[in-house]
């Protein structure tokens, strides 16, 4: 895994599938894909983890739709 800004990216510009357990480096919509094909889309926050699948275990993989900054983490909107 190659890193830029501390942020996970592949040099060939596709994009990297993270694996259970890992940390999730940037907040945002991510499609899930499981083992047997089928596709999924979660939300997962900056600092969780992603989920290893009740079907699929630690089969499932997790790529980045579209980024989307918490609101909590946008200065605007601290209180």
């Amino acid at each position: 895994m190659h890193y830029l800004l501390g942020f996970p990216y592949s040099p060939d510009g596709s994009d990297p599938l993270q694996q259970p357990s890992s940390a999730v480096a940037l907040s945002g919509i991510y499609e899930v894909k499981h083992q047997d094909g089928r596709t999924t889309l979660a939300v997962f926050l900056r600092g969780q983890q992603f989920p290893s699948c009740p079907c699929c275990a630690d089969a499932v993989r997790y790529r980045l739709e579209h980024s989307a900054p918490y609101i909590l983490d946008d200065d605007d909107f601290r209180t």
